[in-house]
């Protein structure tokens, strides 16, 4: 058996908007919950870590202080949502409702407007899963992106990735996977709080 951690970054200053390649650092109210996370993590017995090479991602797993170097991995880049950085929904559905009606009918052939393909996307968590998978640490701490983390989870459960919106991952916080060769089992949400 090994235990995953997937840690989302902390809180940056874009709370509410859509932020993937945009490369953001974590706001100072974010480093407050990450305290609060980093007390929990530490009696965990972490092995190694990999993090997405985000800012906000560095400086989180930074913070969590576990005295190891970072893996940085850019399969676990939060999706590139193109012209649709920085907006709000509200900005989006506005500018662009036809996009945004076909976006909610959920297709791997998505694309958002000069930005990632939903299924290049997926691809990459996979093959990141594929490293996970073939990892021979037992206590492993992911630092990654909302995104990422929702569809790890739906990957590890066997649900489909249409169903990664079932997953609220809040920042600054921690889940958990037990992973054993028949499968996974979601041992924690939002750890950390």
């Amino acid at each position: 058996m090994k235990t995953l951690y997937l840690l989302r970054h902390g809180r940056t200053e874009a709370n509410g908007k859509f932020v993937g390649s945009t490369d953001l650092p974590v706001a100072e109210s974010g480093f407050d919950q990450l305290e609060k996370t980093r007390l929990s993590l530490s009696q965990k017995a972490i092995s190694t870590v990999f993090c997405s090479p985000k800012l906000r991602c560095r400086q989180s797993a930074e913070r969590m202080q576990l005295g190891m170097d970072l893996t940085l991995c850019n399969e676990i880049r939060e999706i590139d949502f193109g012209e649709w950085e920085e907006l709000s929904f509200d900005e989006i559905n506005t500018g662009w409702p036809e996009k945004v009606a076909e976006w909610s009918n959920w297709s791997k052939d998505f694309t958002f407007p000069h930005g990632e393909n939903i299924g290049d996307f997926l691809a990459r968590i996979e093959s990141f899963k594929a490293i996970i998978d073939a990892c021979e640490e037992k206590n492993i701490l992911v630092v990654a992106h909302g995104g990422v983390i929702r569809n790890l989870i739906c990957l590890y459960l066997g649900l489909s990735p249409d169903k990664y919106l079932l997953f609220n991952v809040e920042a600054g916080c921690f889940s958990s996977l037990e992973l054993y060769s028949e499968g996974a089992v979601l041992t924690s949400l939002n750890a950390g709080k």
